[in-house]
């Protein structure tokens, strides 16, 4: 499957490009300034498993963070980044290389609690070693289907990460678990997940260390 947002850069490659703005992005001190916005979180996964604000995003950034952006949300959306001032400015350069340029502001991670009247959402971390997939509701595969033929872990749901961003209520309705190759991809299908009021757990770690056998997707 190819990124949905090649479709807006064929064009966009055609015209003049100035330099990026230099200047910082502005801090957002309350929530109501930037209503609206998607709030993405670009810490590292488990900064954001530990606490983050309600219906938040994360995308942590990497060499990849714009690629699964401009894949799983709507082309052009306002953007806030959480994140330290160099985490924030990383992933607002690698959005701007594909042509994403509304990002309008970065929240400082130490204001989180102060900027809502509940408490901070969390979700769950865990490793191959650490759970039976027989014993968990719902298993999504988040990898491309290309991986997925390779083998699936037996019972789990394999669904590319875009294809589950565009409509997560179809995969998910209740307790979801969800890994993918090593972990990033999951995280980043987990704020989805949160959206429709989920509990969600990520499998941080490599599948290559899964201790079972693999079956073929038709088979799972």
């Amino acid at each position: 499957q190819y990124p949905v947002y090649y479709r807006h850069m064929a064009p966009a490659n055609l015209l003049p490009m100035g330099a990026p703005p230099s200047e910082p992005l502005p801090v957002v001190t309350e929530l109501d300034a930037v209503e609206g916005a998607v709030l993405v979180d670009v810490r590292p996964f488990t900064a954001y498993a530990a606490g983050h604000l309600p219906g938040s995003l994360s995308v942590p950034a990497s060499t990849d963070d714009a690629v699964y952006l401009g894949w799983t949300l709507p082309w052009g959306e306002r953007l806030v980044l959480i994140g330290s001032e160099s985490e924030a400015a990383s992933v607002r350069i690698n959005l701007q290389r594909i042509g994403w340029d509304a990002v309008v502001g970065r929240i400082d991670p130490s204001t989180l609690a102060d900027l809502v009247d509940v408490p901070l959402a969390t979700t769950d971390i865990v490793t191959y070693a650490d759970f039976d997939p027989e014993s968990v509701d719902t298993l999504l595969d988040v990898r491309d289907p290309v991986e997925h033929r390779a083998g699936v872990v037996p019972g789990s749901i394999p669904v590319h990460l875009a294809d589950f961003a565009a409509d997560p209520e179809r995969y998910v309705d209740g307790p979801v678990t969800i890994h993918c190759q090593t972990g990033y991809r999951a995280s980043i299908a987990a704020g989805f997940a949160e959206a429709l009021g989920s509990d969600v757990t990520v499998v941080i770690d490599d599948l290559a260390k899964y201790q079972g056998d693999l079956v073929s997707p038709s088979g799972s």
